[in-house]
């Protein structure tokens, strides 16, 4: 037998980009630098590493920098849209409007079902004046993301509408318009909501108001306020950072996010603060979308590892925001784990935060599990064919009763479990 050390097989190039790639979705960007910088130096023209560093460069808020190395990747790969798009949305970033109109269009006609590239015109379009043909490109972004990743735990009553994308953009101006022609209405905040004034949130916040979120659940009102914590505050009273990426904010909070903007009107001083935050805010939605979106393949490449006397590793995923759901998924992980399993249950601790896909997804790719338990829906589309699917069909839902047959992984991984027999005929 030979026991002369083998030599390492090196990684190919792509392997070692999404090395890379795992680093900075990881949060180590600067490893990911280093990465990227040693694929450089073997190949100074490699387009898709320079459009990489440039997208690192951009997130980290060095718009100049990002912007040089996007354009140069450009030019190496002008025919490609993801290329074409970060650069538009970076030269948009830094008030290069008819530029950055000019890359996303290209973009667009490049490929016509990118839904950044859609959602970053439609953004541009609107700051440019340009209403009709902004929410037209919202609602084509709407309709592409929810036909690539469908979201069955979406808790959000919005329709799919651009209004997604722009809510509170579109709140501010209609308040705006209002107060324009001479009508300004109470605003009674019916929500969670950002308040200009810190002693109007504080102020908010001590009244303790519930509003209905889900459901007819009721949930205690946030109320933010710009800047950094007061001492001995009440608990919802909640301070929003004035400088950085507010996605990053929510995403590691897990908050909900505010839902309305209260400013007044007839101040121009608060109306483009107002204005400002409401930008920033929407924004939060498509960082949380684009973070979604990459997260996909990491999930779906998870393969997990069934060892001998290890105990089982169970994933449950809901939302708090349910009548029924709640508790039966807080009984399951309890009886799971009276069976010795290791279980994570991925769902709101309390009445403050709202999980999303994002975060499920987080939460899914630290824990590794061999097994994901769901209840109404199948939610297979990020997971592994080797991870074990278990759903349990509580209602009569619209997955399970609708014409369209049900889409299962096969490989014998799949488990239905029914609360009433009526339901069998559906999984036929």
């Amino acid at each position: 037998m030979d026991d002369s050390p083998r030599a390492e097989v090196p990684l190919s190039r792509e392997q070692r980009l999404s090395a890379a790639t795992r680093r900075r979705l990881a949060g180590d960007a600067a490893a990911a630098v280093r990465l990227y910088r040693d694929l450089l130096r073997e190949n100074p023209a490699d387009a898709e590493v320079i459009y990489r560093l440039g997208v690192i460069a951009a997130d980290a808020g060095q718009g100049e920098q990002a912007e040089r190395l996007l354009a140069l990747a450009v030019r190496l790969a002008p025919d490609h849209p993801a290329m074409r798009t970060a650069l538009g949305a970076t030269l948009r970033a830094l008030g290069r409007r008819d530029e950055a109109r000019d890359h996303l269009t290209q973009a667009a006609a490049l490929q016509p079902d990118r839904v950044e590239t859609h959602l970053h015109l439609g953004r541009l379009l609107l700051e440019c004046g340009c209403a009709a043909e902004g929410e037209a490109h919202l609602r084509e972004a709407t309709r592409l993301q929810s036909e690539r990743f469908p979201d069955p735990l979406d808790s959000d009553p919005v329709p799919p509408e651009a209004a997604r994308w722009n809510r509170l953009e579109v709140s501010v101006r209609r308040r705006l318009a209002d107060c324009a022609q001479g009508a300004v209405p109470l605003v009674e905040p019916d929500s969670d909501a950002l308040f200009l004034h810190g002693e109007e949130a504080w102020e908010q916040a001590r009244l303790g108001r519930e509003f209905p979120l889900n459901h007819g659940i009721r949930v205690r009102q946030g109320c933010y306020h710009p800047g950094p914590s007061w001492p001995d505050a009440p608990e919802t009273l909640l301070a929003l950072p004035e400088a950085g990426e507010l996605a990053d904010f929510f995403l590691q909070t897990r908050r909900r996010r505010p839902a309305r903007v209260i400013f007044d009107p007839s101040r121009p001083d608060e109306a483009t603060r107002a204005l400002d935050w409401a930008q920033r805010l929407d924004g939060v939605y498509a960082a949380f979308i684009a973070r979604q979106n990459a997260l996909l393949e990491p999930c779906r490449a998870l393969v997990p590892e069934f060892r001998p006397g290890e105990p089982l590793r169970i994933f449950l995923l809901g939302s708090r925001y349910t009548t029924v759901i709640r508790p039966a998924l807080e009984n399951m992980t309890a009886a799971f784990r009276r069976q010795g399993c290791e279980v994570f249950l991925s769902m709101e601790g309390e009445d403050l935060s709202l999980y999303e896909n994002v975060h499920h997804m987080e939460d899914y790719l630290a824990f590794r599990p061999h097994v994901c338990f769901k209840i109404n829906h199948v939610g297979a589309i990020w997971q592994h064919p080797s991870v074990f699917n278990a759903v349990w069909w509580q209602d009569p839902m619209d997955e399970l009763l609708g014409r369209d047959p049900v889409t299962w992984r096969g490989a014998g991984r799949e488990f239905n479990y029914l609360y009433v027999r009526e339901f069998a005929p559906y999984l036929e």
